[in-house]
């Protein structure tokens, strides 16, 4: 977890991300972001040095990132189902 977001923090997050991704057989190729830490000289050179790629949403955009914004979704609301449904018990 985050506790802001500054680059070092991104850059962290980035790495664990990552670390955990591998460990399932999962490597990172390329990722969509918004223009805030992900576009900093530190994101940026990191990205180069994984030989990966970055491709930058419009702000508001939302559609342009529409399997990440699904998955959220599925996610929030199977956690929100699950608290309702250990309420009941």
């Amino acid at each position: 977890m985050q506790s802001n977001t500054s680059a070092i923090q991104t850059l962290e997050g980035k790495a664990k991300f990552e670390r955990f991704s591998t460990s399932h057989g999962v490597f990172i190729k390329k990722s969509r972001a918004d223009n805030g830490e992900f576009a900093s000289n530190a994101f940026v050179e990191d990205v180069k040095q994984k030989q990966q790629s970055i491709y930058y949403s419009s702000p508001g955009a939302h559609f342009q990132n529409g399997v990440a914004e699904r998955g959220i979704r599925v996610v929030t609301e199977w956690a929100r189902n699950s608290l309702v449904r250990a309420g009941m018990l």
